[in-house]
């Protein structure tokens, strides 16, 4: 599997994430679900605390990751919802402080959200990775 970051000269140029990732070669896909601040025993960590929940979140995403064989490195796209009333950009600390800097960083979309299915939980993230 190869990934090509797609940066048209036209767009900015983020170190957060890529305008768009054509990926090429035979490949599988996963498909990672809403994930949420829980942890192994479905307790939610950080409650009230949006830093925390996002780091959290982004945890289970790397276990899933991990268990299935892959790795940030794999991961295309990241669909970020969080709750009215939190900074986003805190999202961004708490990805490099979970996974580091990639290589290619990942499509993202950032959505600000009036409630969440679960009204204490503040961030839910979706992700898909290719290998």
């Amino acid at each position: 599997m190869k990934r090509n970051p797609i940066q048209p000269p036209q767009l900015a140029k983020s170190p957060a994430f890529s305008q768009a990732i054509e990926v090429t070669a035979p490949s599988s896909l996963l498909f990672i679900g809403g994930q949420n601040a829980l942890d192994a025993e479905g307790n939610l960590v950080g409650e009230n605390d949006f830093t925390a929940q996002v780091k959290q979140t982004l945890r289970n995403v790397k276990t899933i990751l991990d268990h299935a064989g892959y790795t940030i490195d794999n991961v295309v796209d990241m669909t970020i919802f969080y709750k009215n009333g939190n900074d986003g950009r805190l999202g961004y600390q708490g990805f490099l402080d979970v996974f580091g800097k990639p290589h290619v960083p990942p499509t993202v979309s950032a959505i600000q959200v009036e409630n969440m299915g679960i009204p204490e939980r503040l961030v839910e993230i979706k992700a898909v990775a290719v290998k």
